[in-house]
């Protein structure tokens, strides 16, 4: 074990419990046998670097290795000097940290939820291609009286669709999937489409402790059936009642764990390995199914359009992802914007890099900063650049992060 075992010596003392002399001439006695050692999958300079970043602000960094799920790193901002809690003084720093407003005891990458945002938008797509409800060349008209927009366009196919990020677009998607008119009830109709949709979701991940590897890690939140029953009453809503889960809104809930996986299955096409952070205990390797293999159920195809769109957020003009470039890699990204009640939203991306034969991905979320473009987009940027080339060459982008804290101004 880690812990290791203490050793026991056994003597005879006197009345005065001073002792006299070993008992059997210490035959009985055992020696202390020492804990393993733990290698961990952590980059250290790269987990320096991101802790850097995040200082003054709130949120998180994961970034996984896709072909392996090892956690490259893993950052909750604000933190915390480990020595507080240490010595004398360490109940009054306790209860300091305690009632500090950013809460910096609270560990963000495993523990905080929040919704997907737009980034879910990619998940509706890959389902709904490999459901054959749409193909990649599909257009839907942009009908902002449905759901809000934003942006000039007005028919996109999928590909423009996650590049404008489109909710119009996908609050359709979804419909053809969930109230897809195989029952004359739209509420039986309903009922039955999500049963179909909620399992296909889970599959990704969301709404799992992905294998329970992970230490507190929260499950989130996908909505079922059984959910909206509770809420609205057996056989009582319909699509029109739910249909802001299409966008990554509403009852949808996930850590930032979780959308840095998203972000490994989207390097993959298709797969991911359980998130795990030991890579060797005792010289024995990594523990058994520590980084089990998972697959979505989705086919390979589906997921040509979706990187293609990926790659398009960052390096068009109209993508939302520019500030997400780096020098000389291909980056496959997607920018999320998060509403956070009557707050400024929080500012959320994933993506991976480089496009062929991925060896990052990652997620970022700076609570309250806007939108995913302008603060988390750019932190993703200097992280992928660190890891890859050991260096960054983005001294300015580097300097506008570092002198950006928390709170952020409106935009």
């Amino acid at each position: 074990s880690l812990r290791g075992h203490r050793g026991v010596k056994y003597h005879i003392v006197d009345v005065r419990n001073d002792f006299r002399k070993p008992l059997a001439d210490g035959q009985l006695d055992t020696l202390p046998i020492p804990g393993s050692d733990i290698t961990l999958t952590l980059d250290l300079e790269l987990q320096s670097y991101g802790e850097h970043l995040m200082q003054g602000k709130r949120g998180a960094i994961v970034a996984i290795e896709p072909s392996t799920g090892e956690i490259l790193t893993i950052v909750s901002a604000p933190t915390f000097a480990t020595d507080l809690l240490t010595g004398l003084e360490r109940g009054r720093h306790y209860d300091s940290l305690l009632r500090d407003p950013s809460k910096p005891l609270f560990n963000r990458t495993v523990r905080a939820t929040y919704r997907p945002g737009s980034i879910f938008k990619m998940i509706q797509g890959l389902i709904a291609l490999d459901e054959g409800v749409i193909h990649p060349d599909s257009r839907i008209v942009c009908n902002r009286d449905i759901i809000g927009c934003h942006g000039q366009h007005s028919f996109d196919n999928l590909q423009e669709a996650i590049v404008h990020s489109c909710n119009p677009y996908f609050h359709e998607v979804m419909k053809r999937m969930v109230q897809s008119g195989k029952s004359e009830n739209i509420f039986k109709d309903a009922s039955e489409g999500l049963s179909r949709w909620t399992p296909r979701i889970k599959q990704f991940g969301l709404g799992t402790d992905l294998g329970g590897i992970l230490p507190g890690l929260r499950s989130g939140s996908v909505p079922d059936t059984a959910l909206y029953d509770r809420m609205y009453g057996t056989k009582r809503w319909a699509y029109s009642t739910i249909y802001s889960i299409s966008i990554g809104e509403g009852e949808l809930l996930t850590t930032p764990v979780h959308m840095a996986n998203l972000a490994a299955i989207m390097a993959n096409r298709g797969w991911y390995r359980t998130p795990h952070s030991v890579r060797d205990v005792g010289g024995k390797g990594k523990p058994e199914h520590l980084d089990s293999l998972v697959h979505t159920g989705v086919s390979d195809y589906a997921f040509g359009p979706i990187v293609n769109a990926m790659q398009t957020v960052i390096e068009s003009v109209q993508g939302t992802g520019g500030k997400a470039r780096v020098p000389g890699i291909k980056v496959c990204g997607k920018t999320g914007t998060v509403q956070d009640g009557e707050r400024q939203t929080h500012s959320v991306f994933m993506a991976f890099a480089p496009r062929d034969n991925p060896q990052i991905a990652l997620s970022v979320y700076v609570e309250n900063a806007g939108s995913g473009g302008d603060w988390a987009a750019p932190i993703a940027s200097l992280i992928i650049e660190k890891y890859l080339t050991g260096e960054v060459t983005q001294s300015a982008k580097e300097q506008l992060i570092l002198s950006a804290t928390y709170p952020f101004p409106e935009h």
